[in-house]
């Protein structure tokens, strides 16, 4: 049940973000909501293609959003294991 919860509220929070973004640029909204979609990027790239979406536009989303996580990840998991230290 948990894995649904989680899959739905980051499908509601990308769809969210590309419908911002969508309003704040001239870029489709179909092409945002591929391009901030939680999955891998030969995937996306993928479906953008077939959708005939902007593939260079969905590649560097996601690509942005692998650097973000590969970059955040060790911080954010010494942050997690320094409060959990703090609290025993």
């Amino acid at each position: 049940m948990c894995v649904v919860i989680y899959s739905v509220t980051a499908l509601m929070l990308a769809f969210g973000y590309a419908v911002l973004l969508s309003m704040l640029t001239d870029v489709p909204l179909s092409s945002l909501v591929v391009s901030v979609a939680p999955g891998g990027i030969a995937e996306m790239a993928i479906t953008a293609k077939v959708l005939q979406l902007g593939v260079p536009l969905v590649t560097a989303f996601q690509v942005s959003r692998m650097v973000g996580v590969v970059l955040m990840t060790g911080p954010l998991y010494s942050h997690v294991v320094k409060r959990l230290e703090s609290r025993t």
